[in-house]
């Protein structure tokens, strides 16, 4: 035990120097063997004026001559509330540096638990007691300066912003993306399950600490859900629509000689005529709406595209040249045709058949009388702009642009 000594005078131990935060942390005072036995003086032993230095203790020994009579003697404060002083904040770094006992400084114990006094490294990501935005990443220990290391270590403490959320625009979504880093300690090996719109992501930090990045898509106000509207697109889209038939009209020619001298006579052709109407020309005044969505599939049934009704194969049946014969040379003749209709769409068309007056017998020819509408063509009539075409396109976050191409096909065979 070293042997505590009266209180010097100011002579004896007169204070040349400060470091820190206030006069109590660390001062030097010269000393004279020759005045005063400065070797009853160990390491650890606390100042010799106990009134004016109750907590500083006698850390270093520095000689100042080479004969070993005068010493500079170092002495320092214990430090009990560094964690008012010791920070430095660099954007979102915030660093603390301490200056612990050797002794006192210790890693975490594997089992857990402290022991009073300790001075422990936190787990990764604890929050900083007064800058609560900020949560330890590492402990670097470094050396002393030379007045303190026999018995001091420097602790040099690094706590990032644990969350930090940032706002980008994407110009793919056209929207806001909203990104989120979190510090989590090391032993977080699993992160949330990502969903449509949102991914998680964990990063190396070091031995201490992970970064957990959230990135998720923002809703504009009033939407809630998916999908959301991208910005439209106009067009100008070339296509082909098939022709209409709009009427079928029996043009029949017939002639027969009645004779007392002479057998009978009859001849008689027809022909039909197809009233026809072809669409406008393209390219068509068109609309790429698109859409994000999380499930294209669904969008689809939800968004069926038009069908433009396809020419279905069809003809017309008649009758031809008929005549009876009753006198003089008995004879006659009869042949039946059939007439291929164009290949065109068209509502259900009734043929004119009215050509009767004067005919022998005043029955007309023509067996078939109507035909039946295009499957599809009722439906196909009642449009004035016509979904044609879709696409999908996958996206980041488990999301999908689609696509949907509308013509306008208002007065498509100049109906209006």
């Amino acid at each position: 035990m070293a042997k505590q000594l009266s209180n010097p005078s100011e002579e004896r131990f007169q204070v040349f120097t400060f470091h820190g935060v206030g006069s109590d942390l660390l001062f030097y005072e010269k000393v004279d063997l020759k005045l005063q036995r400065a070797w009853d003086i160990q390491i650890d032993d606390p100042h010799p004026d106990s009134t004016r230095f109750p907590n500083h203790k006698m850390v270093y020994r520095e000689p100042l001559d080479s004969g070993g009579q005068r010493y500079k003697m170092w002495f320092a404060a214990e430090r009990e509330s560094q964690d008012a002083y010791n920070w430095e904040i660099n954007g979102d770094e915030l660093v603390r540096t301490y200056i612990i006992r050797r002794d006192k400084y210790l890693q975490a114990p594997v089992g857990g638990g402290t022991v009073t006094g300790e001075f422990l490294y936190p787990p990764g990501g604890t929050v900083d007691g007064t800058f609560g935005s900020y949560g330890f990443v590492e402990d670097q220990v470094v050396p002393a300066p030379q007045e303190l290391r026999n018995t001091y270590i420097v602790v040099r403490r690094r706590l990032i912003r644990p969350e930090t959320i940032d706002l980008v625009y994407n110009d793919t979504f056209k929207r806001q993306m909203r990104i989120t880093k979190t510090v989590v300690p090391v032993t977080t090996t699993t992160v949330t399950a990502s969903t449509p719109g949102t991914t998680y992501e964990l990063r190396d930090g070091n031995k201490f600490h992970k970064v957990r990045i959230k990135q998720e898509l923002v809703f504009n106000e009033g939407e809630s859900t998916y999908p959301l509207t991208l910005p439209s697109i106009p067009l100008a889209v070339d296509r082909r629509f098939p022709t209409r038939l709009d009427s079928v009209t029996l043009v029949v020619a017939w002639a027969y000689a009645d004779s007392t001298t002479a057998a009978l006579s009859y001849s008689e052709d027809y022909y039909f005529q197809f009233k026809q109407t072809d669409p406008r020309p393209g390219p068509y005044e068109a609309l790429q709406t698109r859409f994000i969505t999380d499930n294209p599939s669904a969008w689809k049934t939800a968004n069926p595209l038009n069908i433009c009704p396809n020419p279905v194969t069809e003809s017309i049946c008649s009758l031809y040249a008929w005549f009876n014969a009753s006198t003089k040379g008995n004879s006659t003749s009869a042949a039946a045709k059939e007439w291929a209709v164009p290949s065109t769409i068209h509502g259900e068309v009734t043929v004119n058949t009215s050509i009767t007056e004067g005919y022998p017998g005043g029955r007309s020819p023509f067996q078939t009388e109507t035909l039946e509408a295009t499957p599809g063509y009722a439906e196909f009539a009642a449009l004035t702009s016509f979904k044609a075409d879709y696409s999908v396109k996958e996206l980041p976050l488990g999301l999908y642009e689609v696509s949907l191409i509308t013509l306008n096909i208002t007065d498509l065979y100049g109906d209006s």
